[in-house]
C-alpha cells in the first residue's frame, strides 16, 4: 500500500464519518461525539505526550467543562464542534465554577469545526 493510497483512504473514511456526524447531530443524536473524542485521545497524546481519558467514561456524562484529561500532566481538553465565543466562555464558566483549576494548569478548547 502506497502512502498516496493511504493518505486518500483516511481522507475517505474521515469525509464519511464527518457525514455521519453531521447527519445524526442535525437529528438530535449526539453519542457519535464520544466516538470523535476517544479517536481525538490518540491523535492529542502524540501532539502533547500525555495519556488522556475521556472525562465522559471516566466520571459520567454529566461532567462540566470538560471531555478529556491527564492528571498526571494536569491538563484538559473540551471538544465541541460549536465554534463561538458563548461555548468558550461557558467553558471557562464552569471550569471556574468548578475549581478545576486546581487539577489542571491548562486547559484546551479543541474545536472540530464541520465544513459544509
Amino acid at each position: 500500500m502506497t502512502q498516496e493510497y493511504q493518505l486518500y483512504r483516511v481522507s475517505q473514511l474521515l469525509s464519511r464519518f464527518r457525514e455521519q456526524v453531521k447527519i445524526l447531530n442535525s437529528n438530535g443524536e449526539f453519542s457519535i461525539n464520544i466516538h470523535a473524542e476517544n479517536i481525538l485521545i490518540n491523535v492529542l497524546n502524540k501532539i502533547y505526550d500525555c495519556n488522556l481519558e475521556n472525562v465522559n467514561y471516566v466520571e459520567g456524562k454529566t461532567f462540566p467543562s470538560i471531555d478529556l484529561r491527564d492528571k498526571t500532566k494536569r491538563i484538559a481538553f473540551q471538544i465541541t464542534s460549536t465554534a463561538n465565543l458563548e461555548k468558550v466562555n461557558h467553558t471557562l464558566t464552569k471550569f471556574i465554577e468548578n475549581a478545576l483549576y486546581k487539577e489542571f494548569d491548562n486547559v484546551y478548547i479543541f474545536i472540530r469545526h464541520l465544513y459544509t
